[in-house]
């Protein structure tokens, strides 16, 4: 997959362009329950601009 450059190296995160399928982000974990949680759709947005 192409990659954005973004702030810095460790920054870099994968991009989908139009050539590619959409993936979705990594779900975290529930601390609780142990089970992965729904993300919210402007998470993949927010890695790439507060990581």
């Amino acid at each position: 997959a192409p990659y954005v450059r973004k702030a810095t190296d460790k920054c870099i995160v994968p991009y989908s362009g139009p050539d590619e399928p959409a993936k979705p982000p990594p779900r975290p974990t529930d601390r609780y329950t142990g089970r992965t949680v729904g993300m919210p759709p402007e998470h993949r947005e927010y890695t790439a601009t507060h990581c």
